[in-house]
């Protein structure tokens, strides 16, 4: 049986056909102005005819690492205005991360500037950038300064950044951590800073040189490559640009790697200073740049070796350095070494972990103190041996003995006993 529907009033018909009508041109009305406001700049301007997103192809990684290279070949090159033009954005975030970039990176002697450029996976026309540069002859070319995840998509048939989705810990970054960059060349080493640390980067560059004549002078000639130093106002910024959670309150003078796209490590890495930590006219700046440009410049004493002993990498950094008084390793001696036994300090990763101060101190001196004897007697080439035979090793007290009388010439005892009695000659 066929159900009849009961016939509504006239007039009643009347009214909702009316409704309905209005009802409708208000639901057209707010599709068109949504489409209207989705094709607008978040800044104000008026709208733009765009095709929808689904019938514009995907933007490839190779189109927008050419996008980004074009644009940063500008700002190397100085160049805002040639800058702004190609580095094309919708929208008002696409206009900060684009101002954002140019205040974090320009002001420095760019030898090149370019894109590593990565697809984020399953988010369409969303990318990973890396910007990559040599500053001035510092560093490698493929040196990482400022990463920021893009979405980069076709507007008009032209690539543009439309949204910046860069975490807040990774726009901080790199030179990003940094404020107005500036930047003062020396012989062996480039000093980049905030405008405002123009005094400071004065001491820096005055203990700098003294740093490079005092390795040249203990260790002979050495990369000639230059130093790039960074000088950070807090350790908090300088935990920003490496990337760290904490600040450690280690983080005053430090010596690290350049971040880099490739594995094999750079020599020499770069030099942190921050600043909230110098007093102007301190000579302990020149003593303590001067232990950090030794690490910088020997770094490549172990590319090649299983491991980077610290009895060598420190104990360099310390004799050089110099200006230490050795009275606790002579007190460690006359009790009889059992503190802190010479033959297994060069087993030691880490001074610090699990020591109090006075034991950290002690391995740092007796480290010193033999990398001391060693180029008093023998000299650089035969110590530089001895450390890589050393390194190349297991580091246990059976290798350490070999080396000892394969480099030297001499057994470990023989070792041991004239180690103690040069300590006694030591300030």
């Amino acid at each position: 049986m066929t159900r009849l529907r009961r016939p509504l009033p006239r007039a009643l018909g009347l009214v909702l056909a009316i409704l309905l009508a209005v009802v409708g041109l208000a639901v057209v009305g707010v599709l068109a102005w949504g489409l209207v406001l989705a094709f607008q700049e978040e800044g104000g301007g008026g709208p733009v005819a765009v095709a929808s997103p689904s019938a514009v192809p995907a933007t490839t990684p190779a189109e927008a690492r050419q996008y980004m290279d074009e644009a940063l070949a500008r700002l190397a090159a100085d160049d805002r205005s040639g800058y702004r033009a190609a580095f094309a954005v919708r929208g008002r975030q696409a206009e900060n991360v684009r101002d954002a970039l140019w205040t974090d990176l320009d002001g420095l002697p760019w030898k090149g500037l370019h894109a590593n450029v990565v697809a984020v996976p399953g988010k369409r026309d969303v990318f990973d950038i890396k910007i990559l540069g040599r500053i001035d002859g510092s560093g490698p070319p493929d040196r990482i300064v400022a990463e920021r995840v893009l979405t980069v998509r076709r507007v008009a048939g032209v690539p543009t950044v439309t949204d910046d989705r860069t975490p807040p810990a990774v726009a901080r970054e790199y030179l990003s951590a940094l404020d107005e960059l500036t930047y003062r060349s020396g012989p062996g080493f480039l000093i980049v800073y905030d405008k405002g640390n123009a005094d400071i980067a004065g001491d820096v560059y005055n203990a700098m040189n003294q740093a490079r004549a005092a390795v040249g002078a203990t260790l002979g000639s050495t990369a000639s490559r230059p130093i790039l130093v960074v000088l950070y106002d807090s350790r908090r910024q300088a935990a920003d640009y490496l990337g760290l959670l904490e600040a450690d309150k280690k983080l005053n003078y430090f010596e690290h790697e350049p971040a880099t796209l490739s594995e094999h490590p750079w020599v020499p890495g770069d030099i942190g200073v921050v600043t909230a930590e110098l007093t102007p006219g301190d000579p302990w700046t020149g003593q303590m740049l001067t232990h950090e440009v030794t690490h910088a410049l020997t770094e490549d004493w172990f590319a090649d070796t299983d491991h980077a002993p610290l009895l060598f990498a420190e104990g360099l950094a310390v004799a050089v350095a110099g200006d230490r008084s050795y009275g606790p390793v002579r007190q460690e001696i006359a009790t009889g070494n059992r503190r802190l036994p010479l033959i297994d300090l060069f087993a030691f990763n880490d001074f610090w972990s699990g020591n109090s101060r006075s034991r950290t101190t002690l391995a740092y001196l007796e480290s010193g103190a033999v990398v001391s004897y060693v180029l008093d007697r023998w000299g650089v080439r035969t110590l530089r041996r001895f450390a890589v035979d050393v390194a190349a090793s297991d580091l246990s007290e059976k290798a350490v003995r070999k080396a000892a009388r394969r480099d030297l010439g001499v057994s470990w005892d023989e070792f041991y006993a004239g180690w103690k009695a040069y300590v006694q000659t030591l300030p």
